[in-house]
């Protein structure tokens, strides 16, 4: 079942090249992330940007936060 709810968006963008300068080749050049909180998104947003992101590592060139908290559908946990 899906739910919807309004959550910050934190778009990633991610870097062409490798630090070899190998292409990455990126079915998709940007990844999103959501947090139910500006404070989380905040968060997330430094975390990205330090290198720390657990899959992307160093590879995030930058990201954005949505202007305003957005509508997504979700799939709703069950218990």
């Amino acid at each position: 079942m899906w739910e919807k709810r309004k959550v910050w968006v934190i778009t990633a963008f991610l870097a062409d090249e490798d630090e070899d300068g190998e292409d990455m080749g990126w079915s998709e050049p940007l990844v999103e992330y959501y947090a139910d909180t500006y404070e989380e998104a905040l968060e997330k947003q430094e975390q990205l940007l330090s290198g720390m992101d657990e899959f992307y590592g160093n590879l995030v060139e930058h990201c954005t936060i949505s202007d305003e908290p957005e509508e997504r559908e979700f799939l709703k946990r069950t218990e």
